[in-house]
């Protein structure tokens, strides 16, 4: 079993309720997994902000793997090692006047 420890931030923080939660899925699970677990687990509101148009991630939203961007790793196909810290955010944008 992978337990991993998800942080959320910003609006998705008010929006799943918590500050963190923990997951426990199978042996070879993949952030992908874990996100489609987040989603079952926090509700259709939760699951729109992550996925958009299907199984799309949402471009504004940002997860970090143990510090690293999904972007530089392998992207959702990354596998989860046991004891892993998943942050969650979406990305605001900033206006200014």
């Amino acid at each position: 079993m992978v337990e991993a420890k998800v942080q959320f931030f910003g609006p998705v923080r008010g929006i799943v309720r918590k500050k963190e939660q923990i997951v426990v899925l199978d042996d070879g699970a993949t952030l992908r997994g874990l996100l489609e677990e987040l989603g079952r687990s926090n509700g259709p509101e939760f699951q729109c902000y992550i996925v958009v148009e299907g199984a799309t991630l949402n471009p504004a939203l940002l997860v970090a793997l143990n510090g690293q961007s999904v972007d530089r790793i392998q992207n959702l196909d990354t596998p989860l090692p046991h004891g892993s810290v998943v942050d969650v955010m979406l990305a605001v944008p900033i206006k200014g006047g």
